[in-house]
């Protein structure tokens, strides 16, 4: 009976696992304020794309004149920087944020959003 019940068990476990597999994240890239950059995802110009559960997207900032990086906030875990250098790259003129599409802590966010913020020089 216990043997019975571990497999079943098992079983639940595989099928739950498999259908995070096949869900589709969004991610939504914004500046903050809007005039102090551009961010878009990936090598495109898009502000919002699909991904699927593995993958990663890259968001990509550009400063704009009379402005400098800050931070990168989002409605979820960011584990990993790419392209920045120094605490918040402050001074960074092109910056690449990475973000993959899990499920953090058994907590699982479709609809991503990914803030570049920056700051208005004096």
């Amino acid at each position: 009976m216990k043997k019975l019940l571990y497999i079943f068990s098992l079983i639940l476990l595989l099928g739950c696992s498999k259908d995070e597999d096949t869900r589709i994240f969004t991610v939504t890239v914004n500046a903050i304020p809007p005039e102090g950059g551009t961010v878009t995802l990936g090598t495109s110009q898009l502000t919002t794309n699909e991904y699927k559960y593995g993958d990663t997207a890259n968001a990509n900032a550009v400063v704009s004149d009379g402005y400098f990086f800050s931070h990168w906030s989002a409605n979820t875990y960011i584990h990993k920087t790419v392209g920045t250098t120094g605490f918040g790259a402050i001074g960074q003129n092109r910056l690449t944020q990475g973000v993959e599409m899990r499920c953090w802590d058994g907590r699982c966010v479709y609809d991503i959003v990914l803030n570049a913020h920056f700051i208005k020089k004096d």
